[in-house]
């Protein structure tokens, strides 16, 4: 599996990058949501794993231009973030996330979600996002 890594955080980068590679996938890296676009149409990858918080194109407003392009829509994006409160979560999913990971996380975590992105049926992503935020919703303390 090619993931595409994109982080402003070059040893976040660096060590999702080694872990993915341990587990044998390639694994092209970008310092940033704009090179991580430019990334997409010209690496192919077959996963892309994206940090939320960055400067000038950020994580949530990257995956809003993958799912608006015809090209990236059905690319499976798992969103990777510090930001760990349940509204947080649901603005990832709101956005056409197909997985989020909270930091720290564990390699076998990382993978997991990558996978499990990967293996989604793309006819039933939107349905998955779907219930993903009605559970999260139904947590959320108002």
């Amino acid at each position: 599996m090619r993931v595409l890594v994109v982080d402003d955080d070059e040893d976040v980068r660096r060590l999702c990058a080694i872990n993915l590679e341990w587990d044998g996938h390639e694994t092209i890296e970008a310092s940033g949501g704009a090179e991580g676009l430019k990334l997409i149409s010209s690496a192919a990858p077959d996963v892309v794993l994206l940090d939320v918080m960055m400067p000038n194109i950020d994580g949530l407003e990257a995956l809003r231009r993958i799912r608006q392009s015809e090209a990236s829509m059905d690319l499976p994006v798992v969103l990777i973030s510090a930001r760990v409160e349940i509204e947080d979560q649901i603005e990832g999913w709101a956005a056409g996330a197909d997985g989020y990971i909270t930091k720290p996380f564990t390699p076998s975590v990382l993978t997991a979600a990558l996978d499990g992105a990967r293996k989604l049926d793309p006819r039933k992503r939107e349905a998955e996002r779907a219930r993903r935020l009605r559970t999260l919703a139904e947590h959320v303390v108002t």
